[in-house]
């Protein structure tokens, strides 16, 4: 055999034995730097805080609160179970001023399988990987008390959308989730529960809807007082509609808006 018959048919032979091997599976994104996990990581918010007060004077009575917060991850330890454990402080000033003030303390953890956060006494699944649409979770098996507001110890999250592009208060990512913790809708009380999150940021935007009808008076939302009896809305009707919509102490809508963020 001439050298350059040879030559082609150790080619040929590569060829043919990379033609048999089986092509690798394609790897799973899992997710994991939506949850970052590094020393000295921060986000700041804008926090637009209404409160309803239905004791004042107006049916509009609400308290509106506006400002800022800084979430900064100072730390890590290792907690009583063994795992790597995050130090986040908060930090909070007025719009109008240059001064951060130590507000709390949080803490997080990031594993194969989910990341968890621990806020005001409740451990939340924020998100579990690989990071998948309609994939859904309980989100607070740690806490088998309920909370004041909701009963964190069985509540189903769930993955509405998964590395969508989105932009909040001006400010593109290229890729983010959401993450529905609930929504119910019922003539007592309207619950929303929203967190997106963004690639290497981290939570971008948080909402928290909890409006609850004045339930001690017998009151629903959008109870009308004079139902049955008027065909048509009347002028008479609307002083105790207006009344009767009021909404119990307490209600609120909270949000957290991505302003920036640094390493």
């Amino acid at each position: 055999m001439s050298k350059k018959s040879a030559t082609y048919f150790l080619l040929a032979i590569v060829i043919m034995l990379a033609s048999c091997k089986k092509d690798k599976p394609a790897s799973i994104y899992l997710g994991y730097d939506y949850f970052p996990n590094n020393v000295g990581h921060w986000v700041i918010y804008n926090v637009d805080s209404i409160s309803f007060n239905p004791l004042l004077p107006c049916d509009c009575g609400s308290d509106t609160f506006q400002y800022q917060v800084k979430d900064i991850i100072d730390s890590f330890y290792t907690d009583n179970t063994g795992a790597r454990t995050q130090v986040i402080e908060r930090f909070k000033k007025s719009n109008a001023s240059n001064i951060w003030v130590y507000q709390k303390t949080y803490t997080a953890n990031l594993t194969k399988t989910e990341a968890t956060r621990s806020e005001d006494g409740v451990k939340y699944v924020k998100l579990v990987f690989p990071v998948t649409v309609n994939n859904t979770w309980n989100g607070g098996p740690f806490n088998p008390i309920p909370s004041t507001y909701f009963p964190w110890s069985d509540t189903t999250f769930s993955y509405t959308s998964v590395n969508s592009p989105l932009t909040i208060n001006g400010n593109y990512f290229d890729s983010s989730l959401t993450v529905i913790q609930d929504n119910e809708n019922t003539f007592i009380y309207h619950r929303l529960y929203t967190e997106q999150y963004a690639v290497n940021v981290g939570r971008i935007y948080k909402q928290i809807v909890e409006i609850d009808a004045n339930a001690s008076n017998g009151l629903l939302i959008g109870f009308d007082p004079n139902f049955g009896k008027d065909s048509l809305l009347v002028p008479s009707d609307y002083v105790p509609l207006v009344m009767a919509n009021r909404l119990a102490q307490g209600s609120t809508i909270y949000t957290e808006t991505y302003v920036a963020s640094g390493n």
